[in-house]
């Protein structure tokens, strides 16, 4: 996955800004994200697969960007809580 597209990346409006809590073991996928979207999980571990198979996990120590457009799954390994901010 290419990351130089966060050097041009200007936050125009927010969408939603929450705080979640997932459950070990859940887990679903998305296609076309409608909006960007960044992810700080400050309890437990969500591991995201783009469609090459590669993998991103979210956790403590790394944080998640979601471009818009982008399809994933998504598996919680460890529950808690994390911060989700959608923007354009």
């Amino acid at each position: 996955m290419q990351y130089d597209f966060l050097s041009d990346l200007i936050i125009n409006d927010i969408r939603v800004a929450t705080t979640l809590f997932t459950e070990t073991g859940a887990c679903a996928s998305r296609r076309n994200r409608s909006n960007w979207a960044i992810l700080l999980k400050f309890e437990g571990q969500t591991i995201y697969q783009i469609p090459s198979g590669e993998e991103f996990i979210s956790n403590i120590n790394n944080i998640v960007v979601l471009p818009k457009g982008c399809s994933y799954k998504w598996k919680c390994t460890k529950a808690g809580h994390f911060i989700v901010i959608e923007f354009d």
